[in-house]
């Protein structure tokens, strides 16, 4: 990183991708406080001063009270008021795509609380053993019986003794009622939770999402509008391969 964040760890701008559309944006927009975003980047946009480079994907997305909140893969968290996703890969492939609109801002976890986490990775088993210091009960559903936990976290997941560990089953629906959900799970078994924590890679058509998520059309291409690339939120943009163009109403 080329210099420390600024106040509030709080960025006006991330760029994620380096595809032609995304230096394009950046050469045209270069201001202080830049974040850029790509799995590998072209030698040439170090030379751009004021902007931090992270070699890295995102993993998970977030918005919640006009800021962004962008988890990478390697565990770090950036905030942003203006996020431009200019990925090129194919977009039903591409991380960001694929996860942005998909986690929602969860509640602060209570003592009573039964919380419900999905996934089958080291970081999911590790969230789940987190979240059951804070609550109730933690249901972990892991689909795969063959997932391999490092020792460490498998121990702590035999261990807990509010924590539930389901495998070899699904999320088959879920239906969201007042402030708690129905989970049911595809061997016919119901759980009632206060909130769900998704780390898995498909979820159900009836995930609950915000309101003002990005809108993808039946190809899986951002919409955003025709003249100013924005997406239903107005300070998140699309450019390049990874959107379509739409009139606006």
């Amino acid at each position: 990183m080329t210099k420390q964040l600024l106040k509030n760890n709080i960025y006006n701008t991330i760029i994620v991708g380096a595809s032609n559309a995304g230096l394009s944006y950046l050469k045209k927009n270069l201001t202080a406080n830049i974040g850029f975003i790509s799995k590998s980047y072209p030698e040439n946009i170090k030379t751009f001063d004021g902007v931090d480079y992270f070699t890295d994907t995102v993993e998970y997305a977030s918005f919640n009270h006009g800021l962004i909140t962008l988890e990478l893969t390697n565990g770090k968290l950036l905030l942003c008021t203006h996020l431009v996703i200019a990925t090129e890969t194919v977009p039903i492939k591409n991380h960001i795509l694929t996860n942005f609109y998909y986690k929602y801002p969860h509640k602060e976890i209570a003592k009573d609380d039964i919380i419900v986490v999905v996934g089958h990775s080291n970081k999911a088993g590790q969230l789940a053993t987190d979240i059951a210091k804070k609550c109730k009960l933690v249901y972990f559903i892991d689909k795969n019986i063959k997932t391999q936990y490092e020792p460490g976290i498998r121990l702590k997941i035999a261990n807990k003794k509010n924590l539930q560990y389901l495998t070899n089953t699904n999320v088959s629906n879920l239906i969201q009622i007042n402030t708690t959900y129905k989970i049911e799970l595809d061997n016919f078994d119901e759980i009632i939770c206060n909130d769900i924590y998704w780390l898995d890679d498909k979820l159900p058509d009836s995930f609950p999402t915000v309101n003002g998520f990005l809108e993808k059309d039946e190809d899986n291409y951002i919409l955003v509008n025709k003249d100013n690339q924005t997406t239903i939120i107005p300070t998140v943009y699309a450019v390049g391969n990874c959107c379509k163009k739409i009139e606006e109403e």
